[in-house]
């Protein structure tokens, strides 16, 4: 019995041990992935900020070259009848105000009939682009069906008059 009752006492003290190194490792690994949770948490919402500073930094710019571009053109006075066919490079901006830049447009009997596409791709124009005063607007539709609106300005040939 003696042997017994040790027997018990040493298996309490040995299950009271391993319960408490198990116990110490196993909330270990639980705060390390607490403490990345949090970290990658962190770097995560850094990441949305900077994006957001950049997006609004973008959309500033853009606001200023449609505000610039309107104003250029409202001051020329007096427009172009027609646009000579070939590419031109134009300002062109979406009803939107989520794009501004120089980009080139291929001119057919007053009319635009392609865009490249960042230097890269050509899009047929086939809804609306028929110049007027210097400029053409013409959509296209995104997916849903939804129309994006794009105004385009020949700032070359109306400023050079």
């Amino acid at each position: 019995m003696k042997n017994g009752l040790l027997l018990f006492l040493l298996s309490l003290v040995i299950t009271s041990h391993a319960n408490a190194q198990l116990s110490r490792y196993s909330t270990l690994p639980e705060q390390k992935v607490q403490t990345r949770s949090n970290t990658n948490q962190r770097n995560s919402n850094r990441a949305l900020e900077q994006r957001a500073a950049g997006q609004a930094a973008y959309d500033s710019q853009v606001k200023e070259c449609i505000s610039q571009t309107k104003e250029m053109y409202e001051s020329a006075g007096t427009y172009p009848q027609s646009i000579s066919d070939g590419w031109h490079n134009t300002i062109m901006s979406t009803t939107t105000g989520n794009d501004c830049g120089a980009n080139s447009y291929l001119v057919e009997n007053n009319r635009i009939t392609k865009w490249n596409y960042e230097g890269k791709q050509y899009i047929d124009i086939t809804k609306g682009g028929i110049i007027t005063n210097g400029k053409a607007i013409y959509y296209m539709e995104l997916e849903g069906g939804q129309p994006l609106y794009f105004t385009v300005y020949f700032m070359d040939d109306i400023l050079k008059r």
